[in-house]
């Protein structure tokens, strides 16, 4: 298991913030107009944590996956309501 970033595609202003904070690990894709989490081996907690903290929508979060799901944030469904819950609580536990 490991913890990846992820962004609720539904919530996202798409302000490029998470952007300008870790361009390493967000990024908007002009082709579809959509943000995106790069696929990375570890992500910078720090950093992350602060994209988290500024975001205006509260549309990113922590998730955690197991290895065999190969890792992939992005693309992928809308968050369903038990996602949406956890990252609630992801966030609600990261002190802003």
């Amino acid at each position: 298991m490991r913890m990846i970033p992820v962004i609720d595609p539904g919530r996202c202003s798409e302000c490029r913030g998470c952007v300008e904070i870790a361009p390493e690990v967000f990024r908007f894709n002009d082709q579809t107009g959509l943000m995106e989490v790069a696929e990375l081996p570890e992500y910078p907690q720090e950093k992350v944590a602060e994209a988290i903290r500024f975001c205006p929508e509260d549309c990113i979060a922590w998730e955690q996956i197991d290895e065999g799901d190969g890792g992939r944030a992005w693309p992928g469904p809308q968050p369903t309501d038990d996602r949406r819950r956890a990252a609630i609580a992801v966030r609600a536990a990261v002190p802003r």
